[in-house]
């Protein structure tokens, strides 16, 4: 053997380790990818999320529209089947043993309104006292007192003044007049009949509440009976009317 080839042989042969790291990472990497490739394409083929259903209610506002419609016919039903002999009232008023009605109507919508629909009698269990403009609903059993003689002479007093007004009234509408204000607005009339007839009407419409007032006065204080006093009797006083 040469001294070549034991220095060959003598050699140590030095085994260059492999660099595998590269190796591992892509290794890993497709590892980490199936992973997670399985994972989406698990999900994707396995569990199907399905969409929100929101629900849209019905349109029934006719159904409702009719439903009120009906309502209110049945309500109005109720409230014409009243009979027209029905007095609606506020409060019952008790004086003693006197009951009487506070604030009437006969309409049972102005008594809803108002909001004593439940306060009703029939006017056969009413007694009416006073005129058909004025005047007040009691119960049954009431008795109307006597008027005091005060009383009587006021009544009396007004039965005057409301003669005068009809007797005036009748005059000026006789020649063509509204009434005694339209006739003596012409008390100075150019024209001459005008003038004349709206003079003669003042004048004579002066005299009779002058002494109509007159006479009253005289029976408030005792000196002449008040039942002897009347249109006819005041024009007996008085200047007769010229025009």
């Amino acid at each position: 053997m040469s001294e070549l080839e034991n220095i060959e042989n003598s050699q140590e042969v030095e085994t260059i380790p492999t660099d595998n790291t590269t190796e591992e990472l892509q290794e890993n990497v497709e590892q980490s990818t199936g992973e997670v490739s399985g994972e989406v394409s698990g999900e994707v083929s396995g569990e199907v999320t399905e969409p929100e259903v929101i629900e849209v209610p019905e349109d029934n506002s006719a159904e409702i529209e009719a439903e009120q419609e009906r309502l209110r016919r049945e309500h109005e039903e109720f409230l014409n089947s009243f009979p027209d002999t029905t007095v609606f009232y506020r409060d019952l008023l008790v004086d003693g043993n006197v009951k009487s009605l506070g604030t009437v109507v006969r309409d049972p919508h102005i008594a809803e309104q108002w909001g004593f629909l439940d306060n009703h009698f029939d006017e056969s269990e009413l007694t009416y006292v006073g005129t058909p403009e004025c005047g007040t609903w009691y119960l049954k059993g009431y008795e109307k007192p006597e008027p005091t003689e005060e009383e009587k002479m006021l009544a009396h007093e007004k039965k005057i003044e409301a003669d005068i007004d009809n007797y005036l009234q009748e005059l000026v509408s006789s020649r063509g007049y509204d009434d005694v204000k339209s006739c003596v607005g012409y008390y100075s009339s150019t024209d001459e009949t005008f003038q004349r007839e709206a003079r003669a009407i003042s004048k004579h419409r002066d005299q009779l509440y002058r002494k109509g007032y007159d006479l009253i006065a005289q029976c408030k204080k005792g000196e002449i009976d008040y039942r002897i006093i009347d249109l006819q009797y005041i024009l007996n006083l008085i200047d007769p009317l010229n025009w």
